[in-house]
Formats: structure tokens, C-alpha cells, sequence
């Protein structure tokens, strides 16, 4: 049998996501393990960092900020993981330490391992960023004066 398309409505209804539900949590349970087994088995790695702190995101994108484009650092098939993972959280119906076999205290030791201190909950680059975003948006206005003008 043929799906409909997907209309505007359904995507905004959540009806996409109910019609594929079997699908987008069969890649997620095929996914998470993928994750988890890479941040037991690779710790140190550079895979690993960026891995857990995409959980950590997940878990609480307010108080562990995570930058997509370190998605485009992972292997094809860890990504497609996080990606997987992803869809399936978008209705947040649980946190992703509920599927952890060691809950939200192995989400925290991997971001420990990683040189993540679970207390400060901002990595050194994110504390950065956002000290210097006036330096940045001077250099834009620099660039583009239109950055500067009141809208109309």
C-alpha cells in the first residue's frame, strides 16, 4: 500500500510521525546502540567527544548547547545514528537516559570522559562563542551595514 503524501497539515499536526512511527523508532533502537557501543569502546576519541555531548544536547540542549555541523565530523554511519535518533525524540515523549541502560549517571561520565565537566554543563568552545559574539557581530556590521538599520 502507497502512502499519501505528506501535506503541510501533517507535518504540523504530528501526523508524519504517527503514520511512521514503526519506522522512525525501529532506526532509533538500531541507532542508540550503534551510539552507546562507540562511546564504550572508542573513549578519548575526538567520535566519542562529539557523540556525547550530542546525547548531552538531547538530554538538555539549554544547558549542553550542541553545534550541528559536528555532525559533519562522525562517520556516515554514526551520524545517520544521531540523525536517527533525532527524528525519534522529536515528540520528546521520554529523555534519552530512560533508554540507557545505566541512565542519566552514564550520559554524565561519558561527557566526564570526554573533558565535559557535567557541572559546568558549557564546553570551553560554547563559553567562547558566546563571550565574543560582539566581536563577531561588529565584523558583520563591518561588512554588511544593512546589519545595523532599524527594520521598516
Amino acid at each position: 500500500m502507497t502512502k499519501p503524501p505528506v501535506g503541510i497539515d501533517d507535518l504540523f499536526k504530528g501526523r508524519h510521525f504517527e503514520r511512521d512511527r514503526e519506522a522512525i523508532t525501529t532506526a532509533a533502537m538500531k541507532g542508540l546502540p550503534t551510539i552507546v557501543t562507540t562511546l564504550e569502546t572508542h573513549k578519548g576519541t575526538g567520535q566519542t567527544t562529539r557523540l556525547a555531548l550530542f546525547l548531552a544536547g538531547v538530554y538538555n540542549g539549554s544547558d549542553y548547547p550542541f553545534d550541528l555541523t559536528w555532525l559533519r565530523m562522525l562517520d556516515t554511519k554514526l551520524a545517520n545514528a544521531c540523525l536517527d535518533y533525532l527524528n525519534f525524540d522529536r515528540p520528546g515523549v521520554n529523555e534519552v537516559h530512560t533508554y540507557l541502560s545505566g541512565g542519566a549517571e552514564q550520559l554524565h561520565r561519558w561527557l566526564a570522559e570526554s573533558g565535559r565537566d557535567p557541572k559546568s554543563r558549557r564546553t570551553p568552545r560554547t563559553a567562547w562563542h558566546f563571550s565574543h559574539s560582539h566581536v563577531k557581530f561588529r565584523k558583520l556590521s563591518r561588512v554588511n551595514p544593512r546589519v545595523n538599520r532599524e527594520p521598516r
